[in-house]
Parts: C-alpha cells; structure tokens; sequence
C-alpha cells in the first residue's frame, strides 16, 4: 500500500509519526515475507522438520503456494497386525510422508543368454562388465536415483495431510513409519510400515485428491537393535533356539543350494 502523505500524518507539523508509520509499514512487509517464505500459508509445508535422519542434500524445490498443485489425502492404520510382526505398537503420530520426483529405476541389461550361464560364467561377465564405460555410466544412473531430490512431510493427528507447492511433475509417495535409524534414501526398506503412492501434478493450482493409503506393517532389522528369537532344528534332530545363546558371540552363516 502507498504510504500517505506526510501532512495528513502530522497536522502539527512534526516529522515522528512519519517515521513511525514507515517502520511499522516496513516491519509489516518482511513479517509477511519470513512468513510467506517459511510456508506459514501453504498447508502443511509447515510440517517439515529438521530431522537428522531424514536430512538431505537434494531437497525438493517447492514453490509459492499459489504458483504449485497440492496433494490431499489421509492414511490410515491397518486392522490387523501379523504375527509375526516384531515391532513395536504406533500410531498416526508416527507416520512420515516421503516425497521424491519420479524416476525410472536404472535397471541393468543382462546378455541374452545370462539366464543360461553357469556362476561362473556369469561372475566372468560381470567383472568384464564392470570394466566398460557402459557401467560406469549404469553406477551414476544408480546414485543419482538414489540421491534424487526428496523431501519429509507430516500427518496430522487424524491421519490427513495437504502437501502444498509442488511443481507440475511426477512424484513418488512413501508413507512410512520409519525405524529410528532410518535413512530417508534408502527409507522404504528401513520402516516398520508402508504405503506408496505414484502423483502427478498436471498444472499449477490443480489440487489431487489421493485415495486412503492404508500402511502394511512389515519387520526391520538394523545394526544395532536386538536379533528376533527363533526355533530351529538341528541334524540331529534337537532343538535350539537364539535366545539360548544370549551372550554369547553367535556366528550365522546363511546359505543356499540347489
């Protein structure tokens, strides 16, 4: 707004008011801006964190809120949880919403014949392989999916988000409730639940309504946490459990063969 003129402010002559009324004019100004900038008026922008764990290089470039589209939805628990579910009871509170710009993952191409090879042969190509430009071009494809532009949001208590800002573009959802030490590259395998959905946002303005996303509970193990009990039988036919060994230095050796 124009600042009036200065007589009208000061019948007496006096200059005070003046200056009073462009200070605050000014004040108000770069209030609305830190504001505005901060995403005090876009939604839940807001509840993005500082969160070490979910720290990252290559944050997503979100835009004013009247210049992006907004993505609204909720998530909801699941009714039952398995069994074999070992972590802990959570709640909505607990649930992180990922948001990266989608990417093909860089799968890499096999021979022809690589399903007719011997180990062996196969270990043979691959080395060969490593040494090409080829894969070195495959292993940027890799990281650069991997470190690709991502951002944290969260859910309000009632299970509802609104993501306000985001550019015109393809993105991947993750809702997930992440394990403490999760890293958000990688957070979709580091979670005890999860649900995904693929967006676009077609144009500016354009608000998405996103079916419920209903979390599958799933088990995580981290270095670190405790290693889950289990039964076995020995060749012998007796039974050991893990927790018989409790500790203990226990050597594990998992393998396979056909």
């Amino acid at each position: 707004p124009k600042v009036p003129a200065a007589e009208s402010l000061e019948p007496s002559g006096g200059v005070k008011p003046v200056l009073f009324a462009m200070v605050a004019l000014v004040a108000a100004v770069l209030l609305g801006s830190a504001l505005y900038l901060s995403g005090a008026f876009s939604g839940s922008n807001t509840n993005r964190t500082q969160d070490p764990r979910f720290a990252s290089d290559n944050p997503l470039e979100l835009v004013p809120f009247a210049e992006g589209g907004t993505v609204v939805g909720n998530v909801v628990l699941p009714e039952e949880v398995p069994e074999k579910y070992v972590g802990d009871a959570w709640s909505l509170s607990d649930v992180v919403v990922v948001v990266k710009n989608s990417s093909e993952y860089p799968n890499l191409t096999l021979p022809d014949d690589y399903s007719d090879m011997e180990n062996e042969e196969r270990s043979d190509w691959y080395q060969e392989f490593r040494r090409t430009k080829t894969y070195k071009e495959h292993a940027r494809d890799r990281r650069e999916y991997v470190n690709r532009q991502a951002s944290k949001f969260s859910v309000d208590e009632d299970g509802s988000f609104e993501i306000a800002g985001l550019k015109p573009g393809k993105y991947d959802f993750s809702f997930v409730i992440p394990h403490e030490h999760a890293d958000m590259r990688v957070v979709q395998v580091q979670s005890w639940a999860l649900g995904q959905r693929d967006v676009e946002v077609k144009e500016s303005g354009e608000v998405v309504q996103l079916e419920s996303v209903e979390l599958q509970p799933k088990n995580v193990l981290m270095r670190g946490d405790n290693a889950p009990d289990f039964l076995a039988q020995t060749y012998g036919g007796r039974e050991l459990s893990l927790s018989d060994y409790h500790g203990k230095y226990v050597l594990m050796e998992v393998f396979a063969f056909w």
